[in-house]
């Protein structure tokens, strides 16, 4: 979405994090989000920021409201697969966690069944 046409905390948002003010642009997006919960881009723009500070769970609550939001939307749909895809990477290199591994794949698979690299 061009500059002109973000809405006002958006815009600042994304300012934030062009100067590398997470916490601010979290702040925006938190506030926003209690006027304007459907608001597809903050929940987008809050996931990515959560997910850059290794919080997985977080982001993928506000990725998957998004996706609630805009079940269409293919870079959320991205985002949660890379999320699923991975975890189940990480718990393939621990013994005797292929469970887990399995559980995430079918959740990325279940997002992206396109997705080749989920089978």
């Amino acid at each position: 979405m061009p500059a002109e046409d973000l809405p006002a905390d958006l815009f600042i948002a994304q300012v934030a994090l062009l100067n590398e003010d997470p916490d601010l642009a979290e702040t925006v997006l938190r506030n926003l989000l209690k006027v304007e919960e459907g608001n597809v881009h903050a929940h987008r723009l809050l996931g990515n920021i959560l997910l850059q500070r290794g919080l997985q769970d977080a982001a993928i609550v506000e990725f998957t409201t998004a996706l609630q939001i805009e079940p269409q939307d293919e870079l959320i749909r991205e985002y949660l697969f890379s999320i699923y895809y991975n975890r189940a990477q990480n718990f393939l290199d621990i013994p005797l966690e292929a469970h887990k591994a399995r559980a995430e794949l079918e959740k990325a698979i279940a997002i992206r069944p396109e997705g080749i690299l989920s089978y």
